[in-house]
């Protein structure tokens, strides 16, 4: 569970990155 907490997190990270400019968009 902890790995799964880990790679959500990097996803996470990720994701506020490419949804700070979909959001932008929307």
């Amino acid at each position: 569970m902890f790995c799964v907490k880990s790679i959500f997190i990097s996803f996470q990270s990720h994701f506020n990155y490419l949804g700070t400019q979909s959001f932008l968009l929307i």
